[in-house]
């Protein structure tokens, strides 16, 4: 069982004291906004002050997501400052009782999550087997040969392995092969050598790189750039509200912001980026990618209506999950999801979109 899970973590998650002790001696952003409020300009320290007073009343907790989302630097009307929902407030109340009495594991688990993506029709990245301990299984759960799996990779493509429970690109071990040699990272290896790869404590699922379309290659061609697509079900059944290109960079293979990516708004109407896209983590905002010199104010996703059809139809097939955030592949062939998330990355949204409360309609209980 996966152990956030547990009664355990959830109480010191919880736990307003625990929770944001933690935010204070952990979170790198919180402390480097914290340093950058106190010596700021932006406005005064009373100013200050009855903001975060007035949003922690509204809230119920304490304000730290102020910090956090550096609205001491950011013009904004009450309306505006109480628009940004405190990721704790959103985890350990909106999703956590939207999902109190559901199996969370077999959501969060890459390979059960695979499994129930073919069983329902949703078009994703074929994973091709797992690790467990040292041991290498097909997805029949038959052992196999390393030797195997290497076997499967054409000149040119790229193989991911990543943890069943990872978040954040964390942990993600990306082969390639080139002139039919294995390469991991600049090191040719061999099958023997995974095992000093891995950690033999963790389980892994494999899945071929996917090849994205043209004009997402043009963005930035190291990563395949996914879209972070959240939807809600309404009267109506579930609608797209809100939307994010994720953009890697500096050659790395994937796109997620912990990992130095760019994330830029999509509008939800019409496909067109945002003329500006957000580094989340300290590094700043850019009107075209530092590396390939794309100009995201240019950019409209082609067939986009089809694209938002698609994400709302598969949202249609988990009614049982009233709001997920969708890791969603454009391909020439279509749309792939590779996951879906229950408790998707709302501090990573709302720096790149602004407070999401009357978009996703989330409001503090009475």
């Amino acid at each position: 069982m996966n152990y956030s899970q547990t009664k355990l973590y959830k109480y010191f998650k919880r736990s307003q004291f625990f929770y944001f002790a933690k935010v204070r001696l952990l979170n790198k952003d919180y402390k480097l906004n914290k340093k950058d409020m106190e010596t700021s300009q932006y406005k005064s320290k009373d100013t200050i002050k009855r903001e975060m007073d007035l949003v922690k009343r509204y809230w119920h907790c304490q304000p730290l997501h102020y910090i956090r989302y550096q609205l001491y630097s950011k013009s904004l009307s009450n309306e505006e400052l109480l628009d940004y929902i405190p990721p704790y407030y959103h985890y350990n109340f909106h999703t956590a009782h939207m999902y109190d009495n559901i199996d969370q594991d077999k959501y969060n688990n890459k390979l059960e999550l695979y499994k129930l993506f073919v069983e329902r029709n949703v078009h994703t990245p074929k994973v091709i087997g797992y690790f467990k301990g040292n041991d290498f299984y097909n997805i029949n759960d038959e052992k196999q040969a390393v030797t195997d799996l290497f076997s499967v990779l054409a000149n040119g493509e790229k193989l991911f392995i990543k943890p069943a429970f990872g978040a954040g690109g964390t942990g993600i071990i990306v082969l390639k092969k080139k002139n039919e040699q294995i390469y991991y990272q600049t090191s040719a290896i061999r099958p023997s050598d995974l095992h000093n790869i891995l950690n033999n404590r963790t389980t892994y699922i494999v899945q071929k790189g996917i090849i994205q379309r043209e004009d997402f290659k043009e963005i930035n061609p190291t990563s395949v750039n996914t879209l972070r697509a959240v939807t809600q079900w309404g009267d109506n059944g579930p609608q797209l509200k809100v939307c994010v290109m994720r953009i890697g960079r500096s050659g790395r293979d994937v796109d997620n912001s912990h990992q130095g990516g760019l994330s830029v708004q999509v509008n939800v109407n019409d496909g067109s980026l945002f003329p500006t896209a957000t580094a989340e983590h300290g590094g700043g905002i850019l009107e075209r990618h530092p590396d390939t010199g794309f100009i995201f104010k240019d950019f409209t996703i082609e067939n986009w209506a089809d694209i938002k059809q698609h994400i709302i139809n598969y949202a249609q097939r988990f009614p049982e999950l009233k709001e997920i955030g969708w890791d969603v592949a454009v391909t020439s062939h279509g749309i792939e999801i590779i996951e879906l998330n229950l408790g998707y990355g709302l501090s990573h949204l709302q720096c790149c979109c602004g407070g999401l409360r009357r978009i996703l309609n989330i409001f503090p209980a009475k």
